[in-house]
């Protein structure tokens, strides 16, 4: 993996980004208090699998880049997810930048570094990019909107890392309300890091539960055009509410899967099929949504055409999956994911 570096790291300072513990807290209290590694607010534990959450990037969580591991006396603060440099990074969630900067977005970390802040007390750091994201602060951004590319910033010449990686860090009820990013992404329908078993590294089907109200979500969206395609006749409004539920249930019913009409890994398998350019429908019209939530410009007109061609072949590139423009599983768990 390469090794790039904007500017020169302070002395001594982790190669993963910082870190939680010790006497080096002092400059973290004055950004938002401290109660230690993983103290969440018991209200802000559970989240509902709405679909409002999204992978930042496509990323295996390399040794020692686990929550909580060692850094001699400090711990982790947050995952590291590897990949290589130029890799797209996706805002995790709809929201507001609220810091932008090199090395001084939260205290300890360092390179270029983003802090968005999204709704019911959440935060979502993003450490390590390339490049200064072009993202400003006070800008809002949505779920699934690129907002930099993977680097290996702030580490200096004279502390070479390992690789390139992003290094993610998730908050709950207060700025250094430090939670851990797996379990948190995981209560939100989504896999983070490295789980291989659902098809990663990184990218694992998403979840999104049955009962939901959040109107206008794109995940929901191509959900309902997938359903359409196999038969149903849903208003495409965003909203996995009672009648989208009844559409999966049926739907899960023809498969021979359990009817809970939750979207998960087994019925997005079902729902989905390797689409390429000449294809049209349903099914491209939900895979133009997925493209237009990640950055891609395009009419979600059900046309695979040479324009839709080249956003797949894009976002693939981006997230470092063979660019061939075709749009099988792998593709497709990435896109929802």
């Amino acid at each position: 993996m390469s090794r790039t570096s904007a500017r020169p790291s302070s002395r001594g300072v982790s190669r993963r980004s910082l870190i939680l513990g010790g006497s080096s807290l002092a400059g973290v209290a004055a950004v938002g208090g401290l109660t230690g590694i993983g103290g969440l607010v018991p209200a802000f534990a559970a989240s509902a699998k709405n679909g409002l959450w999204c992978n930042p990037t496509r990323g295996i969580t390399v040794n020692g880049g686990e929550y909580g591991a060692p850094r001699g006396s400090l711990k982790h603060a947050g995952r590291d997810l590897a990949t290589s440099t130029g890799t797209s990074i996706f805002a995790a969630a709809s929201g507001k930048v609220v810091k932008n900067g090199y090395g001084n977005v939260l205290s300890g970390r360092n390179g270029w570094g983003l802090l968005i802040q999204h709704a019911g007390g959440y935060w979502t750091y993003y450490g390590h990019m390339k490049a200064q994201s072009p993202c400003a602060v006070g800008s809002s951004v949505k779920v699934g909107e690129r907002i930099g590319y993977v680097g290996n910033t702030g580490l200096g010449r004279p502390n070479p890392t390992s690789g390139a990686h992003l290094h993610f860090e998730t908050h709950a009820g207060r700025i250094n309300g430090i939670t851990e990013p797996y379990s948190f992404m995981a209560a939100r329908g989504v896999v983070l890091g490295g789980d291989k078993a659902t098809g990663g590294p990184g990218h694992g089907w998403s979840y999104v539960a049955d009962g939901q109200s959040a109107v206008g979500v794109s995940t929901v969206k191509s959900i309902q055009y997938l359903l359409n395609n196999r038969g149903s006749s849903l208003e495409v409004d965003g909203n996995m509410g009672s009648k989208s539920g009844a559409a999966v249930k049926a739907f899960q019913k023809k498969s021979g899967l359990v009817q809970d009409g939750d979207c998960g890994p087994k019925t997005w398998a079902k729902l989905v099929s390797t689409a390429k350019q000449g294809a049209s429908g349903n099914e491209v019209k939900a895979l133009q949504q997925a493209l237009v939530k990640h950055s891609h410009r395009m009419s979600v007109d059900g046309d695979f055409g040479s324009l839709t061609t080249k956003g797949v072949k894009s976002f693939q590139s981006g997230i470092r999956l063979v660019s061939d423009g075709e749009v099988g599983p792998i593709t497709w768990q990435a896109l929802v994911g």
